[in-house]
């Protein structure tokens, strides 16, 4: 690719609650230019699997490697912005400017992989971060947290927040450290071959690191997975973190409850004696077939989780009916033949059964997630309570909420008969049941809900002492919150809470 004047850089800048592109002056001089690299796949990077982030890098002639990344999410937004120089002595710079809601937020860190830290230049260089802090005193700082990045950060850093009439001095704050970085890199000499191998391998036993520990942007999911976990985050699949959420407790008892509930299914059909009624039946029948096998084998944890990710599968992926998904015709990318037939598909679709309680657990069980009241014979939600809480325990134990939640609601489609379905016109689905949920709201990460059992079972949900069903579910929705933390509360419908 061809090479641009650095001074003349275009690159995604967060701006006005969208990420616009905007010029940034990077440096007077023509002595430098960029060259953009072809990173292939790598051009779009997913944080967690999920989150897209945008990547270019180029090479600065003469310095090192210069990399931006941007996200945009809508209400959150972020850019980073990194030099990494590694032919001349210089610290490494990092620059983030996050957008959430109304909130701005900037950090500028120098990282000190440097083969002489104790260099005039690089002192004077501190000196000037250091001023150009003081000069915008005027924005609130951003409170700072010891990590083990800490043991090769510089002690001069600029860590700023506003809101959106601060853009253009967090803006012009950003420019101000750039176009000093990039003349403090104009008085540094370039390193020897010896001395550029030095700075090398310094730089690559912090990316290193970095990747075992991890960075700000997923410290906090890796310091819930505590140390065991954590020592095997980066060989995760993702079905290894599939099953840290629906864990081995959570299938063994949909798979005891399934057992059980088409035996019960069979009984009734068949009688007490269905098994030999079953086994000596010698029709070649499919039905006949399926049913001879639950009976031999019964219904297993690899049956439930392959029938959890063909749901999965059809849920992302809309065929014109169900019966498509098992067509041989080749305008359909799947075929769920080779994972299970159809008709064994739907005996487990008939099967399928949630527990209503644990053995020796009454059915009046409370809980500080999806609470359940009153006896579960009451409550029209007894069938998936159980399921629930365990899903929510889950999703709350492998994961440290941020600074800021949201509170909203999802329906679920349905268009069955049930006396808790909703219809809200203005949703897209209109018809289906409410589910209260709370997120993060940086990551958009579920960390509580609560099913919401409409007017037949309201009673179930409202809190006493509570003032209105609204406050009720979002007390409940909070009640796992222990660590004592201020954070901000986003409800949907207008409400600001500090909890």
């Amino acid at each position: 690719m061809g090479a641009t004047s650095i001074s003349k850089t275009n690159f995604l800048f967060p701006s006005k609650s969208q990420v616009n592109t905007s010029e940034l002056e990077l440096s007077e001089s023509k002595e430098n230019s960029l060259e953009e690299l072809d990173i292939g796949k790598y051009k779009t990077v997913y944080i967690y699997k999920v989150l897209p982030f945008k990547s270019k890098v180029y090479n600065i002639d003469g310095i090192g490697i210069f990399t931006t990344m941007s996200l945009n999410l809508g209400i959150m937004q972020q850019l980073t912005f990194e030099i990494t120089p590694y032919k001349k002595d210089l610290a490494q710079l990092t620059i983030d400017y996050t957008i959430l809601f109304r909130k701005r937020e900037l950090r500028v860190e120098l990282y000190e992989l440097m083969v002489n830290k104790e260099d005039t230049f690089y002192k004077n260089f501190e000196k000037k971060i250091d001023e150009i802090n003081d000069n915008y005193s005027a924005l609130e700082d951003i409170s700072v947290s010891e990590t083990w990045l800490s043991d090769y950060l510089s002690d001069s850093f600029i860590k700023k927040k506003g809101e959106p009439k601060d853009e253009e001095k967090l803006l012009k704050l950003f420019t101000e450290v750039v176009e000093a970085y990039m003349e403090y890199a104009k008085e540094v000499p370039t390193l020897s071959e010896d001395d550029q191998k030095k700075k090398y391998d310094a730089i690559k036993e912090f990316s290193d690191l970095l990747v075992e520990k991890g960075g700000v942007a997923i410290n906090n999911f890796k310091r819930s997975l505590g140390d065991e976990k954590t020592k095997d985050f980066n060989q995760m699949t993702e079905l290894d973190i599939f099953q840290l959420f629906f864990s081995d407790e959570i299938i063994n008892l949909i798979v005891k409850e399934s057992n059980n509930y088409y035996q019960k299914i069979l009984i009734e059909k068949y009688g007490n004696d269905y098994k030999n009624l079953i086994l000596s039946q010698e029709s070649k029948n499919s039905n006949n077939k399926y049913l001879f096998y639950f009976v031999t084998r019964g219904i297993n944890k690899e049956d439930v989780l392959a029938f959890i990710g063909i749901r999965i599968y059809m849920g992302l992926h809309k065929y014109p009916n169900i019966s498509s998904y098992w067509s041989n015709n080749s305008l359909y990318k799947v075929n769920f033949k080779r994972i299970m037939s159809k008709i064994y598909y739907f005996l487990l679709l008939k099967a399928l059964h949630f527990p209503e309680k644990e053995e020796g657990e009454s059915s009046s069980s409370t809980t500080e997630s999806v609470s359940v009241e009153n006896t579960a014979k009451e409550d029209p939600r007894h069938k998936i309570n159980l399921y629930l809480e365990k899903l929510a325990k889950n999703f709350q134990k492998y994961y440290d909420l941020g600074e800021n939640i949201t509170i909203d609601e999802s329906l679920v489609k349905f268009k069955g008969r049930n006396s808790m379905k909703f219809y809200i016109p203005m949703k897209p689905h209109k018809y289906g049941f409410k589910i209260h949920l709370l997120c993060d709201s940086d990551t958009h990460f579920l960390y509580n809900m609560l099913f919401d059992p409409g007017r037949v079972g309201k009673d179930f949900i409202f809190s006493e002492g509570c003032t209105s069903l609204a406050e009720s579910i979002v007390l409940k929705l909070v009640a796992p919150i222990k660590d004592n933390k201020k954070r901000n509360i986003f409800c949907m419908d207008g409400i600001h809470l500090l909890a």
